[in-house]
């Protein structure tokens, strides 16, 4: 489900019912569009050249697992049913372990993980501690690229935990208001990405506003400025490319 207007969303999910019945694909390389991806990388590797890096964007482990289950009965299982939250969440993490090396072997230089539901707004920071921390750090030591974790909200609760996760990078929005605390408590672990505002400045603001948040970004501990979140659909093309010209300004 998704137009030009509205990002595509899950409407179903298969194990809502229970988990007896988890099984792999044989062939999760020619299922679904991830054909269509492995031939996207190829098309614009084409376009661009071996010069300029290609970044993949996928789900993570704990949101792919809520997809599965839905984001209703994962919550509800991490509290009155802890050995099937555990069992799809691995049975998740190992899906995204697949997935991402075939990215890889189809070109792709980077990969970017977004996991919303990692999120303190829906999982407590015990939660993300002892279950969910492990999963990231199982995928990001089998996945061989530098890579980048996101995970939605005001993660300053589980920032630290987040640093030990094993991404090179670690994106955030906003809603961290103290950043150059945060660039202290990732200090030898990660980079940070972010954290100009997609719905409030790249979505609703004027190029100039993207340059002002995306200077202040850099001058608060930012390493790599980017969205915040992801892209808002109808965003102006003006403001996302004003995020690589303030940065190209900020370094002049």
């Amino acid at each position: 489900m998704g137009t030009q207007n509205r990002q595509p969303s899950i409407t179903e999910h298969p194990y809502k019912k229970g988990i007896d019945d988890l099984k792999m694909p044989d062939n999760l390389t020619g299922l679904g569009r991830i054909p269509a991806v492995v031939e996207a990388t190829d098309i614009v590797r084409d376009s661009v050249g071996e010069d300029v890096p290609i970044i993949a964007g996928m789900e993570g482990p704990v949101t792919l697992a809520s997809d599965l289950a839905s984001v209703k009965k994962f919550m509800k299982w991490s509290i009155k049913k802890p050995d099937d939250f555990k069992a799809i969440l691995d049975f998740a993490t190992d899906a995204c372990i697949e997935y991402a090396n075939i990215l890889l072997d189809s070109g792709v230089d980077m990969i970017c993980v977004p996991d919303p539901v990692a999120s303190p707004d829906l999982m407590s920071p015990a939660t993300f501690n002892d279950t969910l921390k492990p999963c990231l750090a199982k995928f990001a030591e089998a996945v061989d690229c530098v890579k980048v974790l996101h995970i939605c909200g005001n993660v300053t609760p589980i920032l630290d935990m987040m640093g030990d996760c094993k991404f090179e990078g670690l994106s955030i929005e906003e809603k961290v208001k103290d950043v150059k605390e945060a660039k202290k408590t990732l200090e030898g672990r990660a980079t940070l990405v972010g954290n100009v505002s997609s719905p409030f400045t790249i979505l609703s603001g004027t190029p100039d506003k993207v340059k002002e948040d995306a200077k202040k970004a850099l001058d608060d501990g930012i390493s790599v400025v980017a969205p915040g979140c992801g892209i808002a659909p109808n965003s102006p093309l003006e403001n996302v490319k004003a995020l690589v010209e303030a940065r190209d300004e900020y370094f002049s």
